[in-house]
């Protein structure tokens, strides 16, 4: 009974030092408040990507041998999506209920592909009914 005498906090991985060195190395430990999230090209691909998705599997859900497609299709495909709009939207300023925005606020930026990931997760799964 090993593991009724762990604590709060506690865990059963010897490795946790190598882990967390590959987490950070992996991760960046700071943030960049001033780096643009919920933007223009969020919205535009989060809902083509979450629709194609939700789509293609809940057409292939009823195969006898049903496809479906995940988090990591989205993850590849919305990369170069990104960079391809980064390049294609004006950069020009738009004012909207006194609102300054842009289409284009620069670079895809890390923040935004992983916002486009959390919109498309919202349909990998098929309803049950």
């Amino acid at each position: 009974m090993e593991n009724d005498k762990l604590l709060a906090g506690d865990t059963l991985h010897s490795n946790e030092p190598e882990m967390q060195f590959m987490i950070d190395s992996a991760v960046p430990a700071s943030d960049d408040p001033d780096m643009p999230s919920l933007t223009f090209r969020v919205v535009v691909l989060g809902t083509v990507f979450t629709c194609a998705l939700a789509f293609t599997n809940a057409y292939y859900w009823f195969r006898s041998n049903p496809i479906a497609l995940g988090i990591p299709v989205v993850q590849l495909l919305s990369l170069p999506a990104g960079w391809a709009l980064a390049q294609v939207l004006p950069r020009r300023q738009f004012r909207t209920f006194g609102k300054q925005w842009t289409m284009n606020p620069g670079t895809f930026s890390i923040k935004e592909h992983v916002l486009i990931s959390v919109f498309a997760n919202a349909s990998t799964s098929t309803v049950y009914a």
